[in-house]
């Protein structure tokens, strides 16, 4: 909510200065929702989805890739990774593997699959299914996440059946 008018709202993405300063730089904004911002294990990159009224978060949103300027924290580019403007696409639990792989759930195949970004942006559907990886949570549920990364690099996610009605550890 904004001065002078609190009925002006705003939706962002934002830093927060550590020294007690509370000043704040936008990182994202624009949109009307942001969801899931995810530094990079090597803080160079900031994942993030957002999406506009009004559409809700399972019928289309986009996740954009932020390249972080090294001296001073702030967005020097930034790219949309899947989803975007005129696409019934929906994007949810983007995440970063311990590598500094991006991974997200998708149903860009018509079912929320687990997806891979490669360091030339291939996105890589990694258990193409006709099944629904997203563990049923709305996309408005923060910090929810369907799958994590082992220490030897594999993923381990679950999946809902829909013929037999059962959850799958894959």
């Amino acid at each position: 909510h904004t001065k002078p008018n609190p009925a002006d709202v705003q939706n962002t993405i934002c830093a927060l200065r550590l020294d007690g300063s509370g000043e704040m730089e936008v990182l994202a904004g624009g949109r009307d929702f942001y969801a899931a911002p995810r530094l990079s294990p090597d803080g160079s990159q900031l994942a993030y989805i957002c999406w506009d009224h009004p559409s809700m978060p399972w019928d289309a949103t986009e996740l954009f890739v932020a390249a972080l300027d090294p001296s001073t924290g702030r967005v020097a580019s930034e790219e949309s990774v899947c989803g975007g403007a005129g696409q019934a696409t929906s994007v949810l639990q983007p995440a970063w593997s311990p590598g500094g792989l991006l991974h997200f759930v998708s149903d860009q195949t018509g079912w929320w699959n687990l997806y891979e970004r490669s360091p030339s942006g291939e996105l890589t559907n990694l258990c193409p299914r006709s099944a629904e990886f997203s563990g049923a949570a709305p996309g408005w549920g923060l910090g929810g996440q369907n799958y994590c990364f082992l220490p030897d690099g594999r993923v381990v996610t679950c999946y809902e059946d829909r013929e037999t009605g059962t959850s799958n550890l894959v």
